[in-house]
Order: C-alpha cells, then sequence, then structure tokens
C-alpha cells in the first residue's frame, strides 16, 4: 500500500471550506509546520483550528521546529530568492532530525496533511519539509498539493 502525503495553504480561505477540503480527500491529521502557529484569520490559529479540526475528527500536531525560522522568512520577504530560501530551509531541517522522524512517524500511520499559510506551495516551505519527509521514508510516499479553492 502506498502512502500519501498532502500539503495546504490556508491564505485566502475560510475554516469551513478549508475544513471540508480536508474532509474532501480523507486527511486524518494536520501537522503544523508554522514556526508560529498563530494567524490573524479567524480559525487558523493553533487553539481554535485544533478544536475545529478535533471536533471533525482530524487529529493536530503543531511541529514548530519544521516552521520557517524568522531570519529566513525575513529575507526571502526582502530580497524574493526562492532558490535560496528552500536551499537555506533545507539546511535548517537537516539540524531537525527528530521532528522529521515524528512527522514521517505520524504520515506512516494515518493519511496526514502539512500546513502553511501560503497558498502557493511554490512559495512555501512545507515544499521542503514534504519533501524531506518523502527522502525519509522513500519512495513509497505520493506527495499531493491540495487547493482549497
Amino acid at each position: 500500500m502506498s502512502l500519501r502525503l498532502s500539503t495546504v495553504g490556508y491564505e485566502g480561505k475560510d475554516l469551513p471550506a478549508f475544513l471540508n477540503c480536508l474532509a474532501a480527500h480523507g486527511i486524518e491529521c494536520v501537522l503544523d509546520v508554522r514556526e508560529n502557529p498563530f494567524s490573524r484569520k479567524p480559525g487558523f490559529s493553533k487553539g481554535p483550528l485544533a478544536q475545529a479540526l478535533e471536533a471533525r475528527g482530524i487529529r493536530y500536531v503543531h511541529l514548530k521546529e519544521l516552521g520557517t525560522p524568522r531570519p529566513l522568512r525575513d529575507k526571502v520577504k526582502t530580497d524574493g530568492d526562492y532558490d535560496a530560501f528552500f536551499q537555506a530551509m533545507r539546511q535548517h531541517l537537516a539540524t531537525c532530525r527528530e521532528a522529521i522522524e515524528l512527522a514521517c512517524d505520524h504520515v506512516c500511520r494515518m493519511t496526514c496533511c502539512l500546513l502553511c499559510y501560503e497558498r502557493s506551495v511554490d512559495m512555501c516551505h512545507r515544499k521542503v519539509v514534504a519533501e524531506m519527509i518523502q527522502e525519509q521514508i522513500g519512495g513509497e510516499l505520493e506527495l499531493m498539493h491540495l487547493r482549497t479553492e
């Protein structure tokens, strides 16, 4: 049986549409990979999001260590160099082996989705996190980037 890992960004989405998207894709566990799981968007901060997910039977796990450190966030906002950003994220995540292994453990046991803010996976560190989980688990992990439109 092949394993699947999804990723999603909630930018521009409301909570009900977001939850419906997760349910439609059979997500059993959300792995929140924001360094700071707080949001100005109603329902997407750690506490309220965890409650809303749990009410829908979806587990919530915050993996702070897999978030983007502020200096890297600030640099890519300033220079827009996503190639350098993704390379720096890969170097940072290489120091977070325990958190990557914990994520892998969840992915091997249930259908998981990595959560961050950015709509486009091509502008978000969750793409690198997903790739590193895929490398750790091996070729049987299918990656899917969800769109909540």
